[in-house]
């Protein structure tokens, strides 16, 4: 996973651990994308980590049924 720097990141990606989280525009998008094509030993890291948990927007879409309610 390629993630931009956004509020909530944190709580569903741990950079270099389930993903990796770079600044949100084309070229840092780019850069992590490459990193991720080019570290192995980081790629099969971050895909073991990611699919032993279980990751989900659920406190996000709490956020929005609060506005809109």
């Amino acid at each position: 996973v390629v993630a931009t720097k956004f509020n909530s990141v944190n709580e569903q990606i741990q950079n270099e651990v389930n993903g990796l989280i770079v600044d949100m525009s084309p070229k840092g998008i780019m850069n992590g994308v490459i990193t991720l094509l080019t570290q192995n030993s980081l790629r099969e890291k971050c895909v073991a980590n990611a699919l032993s948990e279980e990751i989900e927007n659920k406190n996000e879409i709490d956020k929005v049924y609060d506005i809109i309610n």
